[in-house]
């Protein structure tokens, strides 16, 4: 055993110092392969350096021969040398631009001469123009005045009217005598004739601010040509200006006196019908408690005096337009002999037709947009959605429904929700609406439930 013993520990003992030598062996391998590492990095960066200055080298060659192309033969090749080569040509380069500068600047001046005389070659050659313009805007003037003396001749045969209805119910015989239906007939038709008289004098105000509005639009300076061609047209213009204003001056006095014989013939017949002019003997007045034709009277009435209120405020409104008018035609006549700059107008109108052309562009690209997405959304959700009636009605038509008419209404409420309204179709999807729009309040979940039972329909239809 002591034998074995020391066998074994011998053995131990050479086993320990094999891995000694072991460890020493591989701390010596692992830094070998360090320096073996570091010697190829090394090698690495060595072929790179070499290729680096092998480039170099090549870049210096061709500056050197840049250099030898741009400097004079005389002078030794150096980088101060290709410097001072550099810095007198960008001089040049500065020269050449002053100098290119001062050409565009004459060319320039020498363009906008051109165009001031090709200005006035136009303004020479639209002086035959100007003064037609001038002739249609004194035809435009007289037709406004005859336009003016229309609406004068309307007035006083709508007043001729109300006389002769006055007349008929005074030339009715006495013993046939109207009764209460027959006063309220005549309280009808004077009630009647009054509101007639009231449209006529609102037309005849939207007619007169109409031709304001377009005498304030003109421009205020108006180009002339020659001078005395337009005195003359404008002192035609005011002899028939004169002679229409005389005209209108007898049409108003004959409104006058025919408004004063209306008013005559009303009192005469309030006269007349509170006289009684009729048979006592086949007649009986009864006097209810509550008369609904005193009633009625005093609506007349009121209905009257609000509509004669409404005649005197636009009389003084058309008092007011013509004044305006006149005011406006003299500012006109004043500023017939300012010239008008064309070369503004000019640009005005391109800048307008280039807006317009823009706006055209824009509402094209609107419309196409608006049609494809509609489209997508067809395609996507299977729905088209339809806007009818006022702007928060909407139809709804399914890609899957078996008629055109089947379709459901929706209407966006003041709180900014949609309500279903009932259509024939609608009545038909009770189970869905219960299910889906009162049990659980969701319109999605109730359009794709329909959308899912109608695709199945057609799935099933078609095979």
């Amino acid at each position: 055993m002591d034998k074995e013993l020391e066998r074994l520990r011998s053995n131990n003992k050479h086993l320990q110092e094999l891995l000694g030598n072991k460890l020493l062996l591989e701390e010596q391998v692992y830094d070998l392969r360090s320096r073996l590492e570091r010697e190829e990095g090394a090698r690495s960066e060595v072929v790179a350096l070499q290729v680096q200055l092998k480039h170099a080298q090549e870049e210096v060659k061709e500056w050197v021969k840049v250099a030898q192309d741009h400097c004079s033969p005389n002078m030794l090749v150096s980088p101060l040398a290709l410097r001072a080569r550099i810095e007198e040509l960008l001089q040049h380069d500065v020269l050449m631009a002053s100098e290119k500068n001062t050409k565009a600047s004459e060319s320039k001046t020498m363009e906008s001469e051109l165009l001031d005389y090709k200005q006035k070659c136009e303004i020479y050659s639209k002086n035959m123009e100007e003064l037609n313009v001038a002739l249609k805007r004194h035809k435009a003037f007289k037709d406004r005045v005859q336009k003016k003396l229309l609406l004068v001749s309307k007035e006083r045969d709508c007043y001729k009217q109300l006389l002769e209805n006055f007349e008929k119910d005074l030339t009715i015989s006495n013993p046939i005598a109207p009764d209460l239906s027959s006063t309220e007939n005549q309280l009808k038709t004077r009630i009647e004739m009054l509101e007639k008289t009231l449209v006529g004098y609102k037309d005849m105000c939207a007619s007169l601010e109409k031709e304001l509005n377009t005498a304030k639009s003109l421009p205020n300076s108006d180009p002339t040509g020659d001078q005395s061609s337009v005195n003359m047209s404008v002192d035609a213009n005011a002899t028939g200006y004169e002679h229409f204003k005389k005209e209108l001056d007898t049409l108003r006095m004959e409104n006058e006196r025919l408004r004063r014989r209306k008013e005559e013939l009303e009192l005469e017949l309030e006269h007349r019908c509170l006289k009684g002019d009729f048979n006592m003997e086949k007649y009986k007045v009864v006097h209810m408690r509550l008369n609904p034709a005193n009633e009625a009277y005093e609506n007349a009435d009121n209905l009257i005096e609000k509509l004669q209120a409404e005649i005197e405020r636009l009389k003084r409104k058309n008092k007011k337009l013509e004044e305006d008018n006149e005011v406006t035609q003299a500012r006109l006549n004043e500023t017939t002999n300012m010239t008008m700059n064309f070369k503004e107008i000019n640009q005005l109108r391109g800048e307008l037709e280039s807006m317009n052309s823009k706006m055209k562009k824009m509402k094209e690209c609107y419309k196409s947009a608006s049609m494809e997405f509609r489209e997508v959304v067809y395609m996507l959700f299977g729905y088209r959605i339809d806007r009818v009636g006022s702007n928060t009605n909407y139809k709804i038509s399914s890609m899957y429904a078996e008629d055109p008419d089947h379709y459901l209404n929706f209407r966006l409420n003041e709180s900014n929700m949609l309500d279903m309204l009932e259509t024939p179709y609608s009545a038909t999807l009770k189970s869905l609406i219960e299910t889906q729009l009162v049990g659980n309040k969701s319109l999605p979940a109730f359009l794709s439930a329909l959308t899912l039972d109608l695709f199945q329909k057609a799935t099933i239809t078609l095979s």
